[in-house]
């Protein structure tokens, strides 16, 4: 599922990746260019290299398995339902559902939101770099990113034990 890499490749919120059109890939900087919320203009996204390997098939399926003329541009496609629909963007409400249904069958019920959240816990886990992981979630606001690094109350504690070992007079 391309859709799931990504968002767990990424950090995107639903609405920008399904806002998505397939101009917006950048190989050569592995990246999207998304609208963040509340900025004005795309801002190019880094994506990792397995979610950019998963596009990458998709979009080797996509004509496909979802056929469409050649004017939509949409990255991500809903299949038709019903008689006379034609195929269009993957919608907001659209992608949710196809998440939850697909992260169900995998024993373990997730929203997009909780996929972002994965993100950006295994982001800060990884990096302890606050400035970054907010640059990569799109948040304007310090404050709103830091509820990740707070999670780890334990990562503190043990590096803070680690700080016995220190040998005072050396420094």
């Amino acid at each position: 599922m391309a859709f799931i890499s990504l968002i767990l490749g990424s950090g995107l919120r639903v609405n920008e990746a399904v806002s998505l059109d397939l101009n917006d890939i950048d190989r050569v900087e592995r990246a999207v260019r998304v609208e963040r919320k509340g900025k004005e203009g795309k801002t190019a996204v880094h994506i990792s290299k397995r979610a950019m390997d998963d596009l990458e098939r998709y979009l080797k399926i996509r004509d496909d398995r979802y056929p469409t003329d050649s004017k939509e541009k949409a990255l991500f496609l809903s299949l038709p339902i019903g008689p006379n629909r034609k195929v269009e963007r993957l919608t907001k409400r659209a992608a949710q559902e196809m998440v939850l249904k697909y992260t169900k069958w995998y024993g373990k019920p997730m929203s997009v939101h909780n996929l972002r959240h994965s993100f950006a816990t295994v982001h800060w886990r990884m990096n302890k770099d606050v400035f970054a992981l907010q640059s990569q979630l799109g948040h304007t606001d310090p404050k709103t990113t830091q509820v990740y690094s707070l999670i780890f109350d334990d990562t503190l504690r043990e590096e803070i034990d680690k700080m016995e070992d220190i040998d005072w007079d050396e420094l």
